[in-house]
């Protein structure tokens, strides 16, 4: 099967994130027998901040880093073991891609309707007046908008179908293998959306939305809400977790949680406070019985929830289900290339002798 690996956003800190997407993305390729093309969008800057994140004034290469990337993208390539991955005989269509878009360009573009999008108020309540994380927001949706358009011209010239899309961050330390084999799922086929199963409210009405997978036509529909962004923050403030919640169910896309987790890397290279604990599936499973959450007593849970308003011993949101279909740390395994399977089924035998905590 033919995967597209669609990188979106701001390229600020691959130099310090290549190294888990080797590891976690491109080595699954060699490890199994599919296939990848890379596409990119990003934008031309030649720094960054975010008071918000806390990042201040940090100079960026951009072009450095997408060289980057693609270089180990193609390094990955000539190592695979797979002779159709290494030799790339594919039509024009399954070509990489790559476009740097001039951001002031598109920066103009969406302040233009700032007021549009303000409708409801700014869901970060920033009192940054340039209204940053909004505005980035924005930028995530144009650059999975271009690409989408990208690929829905590819799929017209293309010999073959493309089997699987991935949508991710560039600036994400991953933490889990790609399950290529998910591919293998039931509903992959159908319109479902594969999204992470953490940093959501257990609440409902949010879904992560840092990254996809899944098949062609869901694909299209995840990176496609650009189009209605604006006439969704005439009806409500344009929080990006509830905006893509309610368009996927308003496209009628059944969405399946996994435990596909990462932390976000700031552009002078740190973790995103809110990511720093983030527990990988294997950390996870050797923490509690089988990955299920630890034990703190009915009486913490209510306290906390009445105190503080949530329950902070579960600070990344990983332990509540929201997907009827949602694939947990017991089952994941399955879905792994087959060397990266076997030190994940070791991970899920050892927690069977581990005492919860």
């Amino acid at each position: 099967m033919h995967f597209f690996l669609c990188f979106f956003g701001l390229f600020r800190a691959v130099n310090y994130t290549i190294g888990s997407i080797d590891k976690h993305i491109f080595s699954q390729f060699g490890m199994s027998n599919h296939t990848f093309s890379v596409f990119i969008h990003t934008y031309n800057v030649k720094s960054y901040s975010n008071y918000r994140s806390g990042e201040g004034l940090v100079p960026v290469n951009i072009t450095a880093q997408v060289e980057l990337l693609k270089s180990h993208a193609d390094e990955a390539r000539a190592a695979s073991s797979y002779k159709g991955c290494r030799e790339r005989i594919f039509s024009p269509a399954f070509d990489d891609y790559t476009f740097i878009e001039e951001h002031s360009i598109v920066d103009k573009t969406i302040s233009s309707d700032m007021d549009e999008y303000l409708r409801f108020g700014n869901p970060w309540k920033e009192t940054d007046p340039t209204n940053t994380s909004l505005l980035n927001s924005l930028r995530a949706l144009h650059s999975l908008q271009h690409l989408n358009s990208v690929i829905e011209e590819r799929q017209e010239n293309a010999n073959k179908d493309i089997g699987g899309i991935v949508f991710l961050r560039p600036d994400v330390q991953f933490l889990t293998p790609l399950p290529l084999e998910i591919s293998q799922h039931p509903l992959f086929h159908c319109k479902t959306a594969f999204l992470p199963d953490f940093h959501r409210s257990c609440e409902g009405g949010e879904v992560n939305d840092r990254f996809f997978m899944g098949s062609l036509k869901a694909a299209l529909t995840w990176s496609s809400r650009m189009q209605s962004a604006k006439e969704y923050a005439h009806r409500k403030p344009l929080h990006s977790e509830t905006f893509l919640h309610d368009h996927l169910r308003e496209m009628g896309t059944v969405v399946v949680e996994i435990p596909m987790r990462f932390k976000r890397i700031l552009a002078h290279g740190e973790a995103a406070a809110r990511d720093e604990s983030l527990p990988s599936p294997y950390e996870q499973l050797r923490k509690s019985f089988l990955g299920t959450k630890p034990s703190t007593g009915f009486a913490r849970e209510i306290y906390m929830k009445l105190i503080y308003g949530r329950n902070l011993d579960d600070p990344h949101h990983i332990y509540c289900n929201l997907s009827p279909n949602r694939v947990d740390v017991q089952q994941f395994a399955r879905y792994l290339s087959t060397k990266s399977r076997g030190g994940y089924e070791k991970a899920l035998r050892d927690s069977l002798f581990t005492k919860e905590t």
